[in-house]
């Protein structure tokens, strides 16, 4: 359980599909992917969590997380880095994407902790 929740925490940049044949592969000590779920079971349990999972999960984080947001500090003050870019969202099928969107972050340099996240529309709307 600690492991597929931490695959939906980490925020997959493949498929559903293909981030738990790794997963799972890695739970086997095998390297490369290792079919034993598929995308669809694994949606089928994912709705079965109580949302009390993850807030806890969320409390258990921060405090993990505690010591290496103190300890990054400059004349007392919590030294954060900031990124913005620009980028290409569709939210239909088939709508050609554009560059039309922000995302602007705060994180922690060093923990590569995001502090805050926000999306902006191009066009200030």
């Amino acid at each position: 359980m600690p492991r597929v929740l931490a695959m939906m925490l980490s925020g997959m940049c493949t498929s559903v599909q293909a981030a738990l044949d790794e997963m799972f592969a890695q739970s086997h000590g095998l390297t490369g992917r290792w079919r034993e779920c598929s995308d669809r079971a694994f949606a089928k349990m994912r709705r079965g969590f109580s949302a009390q999972v993850f807030d806890q999960l969320n409390v258990t984080l921060l405090a993990l997380a505690r010591p290496l947001m103190d300890a990054h500090r400059w004349h007392g003050l919590r030294v954060v880095a900031a990124d913005g870019s620009r980028l290409c969202v569709s939210t239909r099928r088939g709508a050609e994407l554009d560059a039309d969107h922000y995302a602007f972050a705060l994180y922690l340099p060093g923990a590569e902790l995001t502090l805050h996240a926000t999306l902006h529309p191009a066009d200030g709307s």
